[in-house]
């Protein structure tokens, strides 16, 4: 069976397609919106739309970049006003 056929097409979309500017201006945004809403304490409601939007951003770094996936979901637990343990410990 010939390699890439299977459930899902094989498109290996990797970071060196995407231009360096564009990865690094995408990873600072996250850092310091994340670390900003973190250090600042502000709390947010949480709702499923909202965990859906965290989720949703932590799959899209983690497919651009493989990797980031954690630290995303984290802090986005964290500023949902998820208890600090389970949040860390996943």
């Amino acid at each position: 069976m010939p390699k890439g056929i299977g459930l899902t097409p094989n498109l290996n979309i990797k970071c060196k397609s995407t231009p360096k500017i564009i990865t690094k201006t995408y990873v600072g945004i996250i850092v310091t919106l994340l670390g900003l809403l973190l250090l600042l304490g502000i709390k947010l409601k949480k709702t499923s739309k909202r965990l859906v939007f965290i989720s949703s951003i932590a799959g899209f770094n983690k497919g651009l970049m493989g990797g980031g996936f954690g630290p995303v979901v984290v802090s986005g637990q964290i500023v949902l006003n998820h208890d600090v343990r389970p949040s860390v410990s996943m």
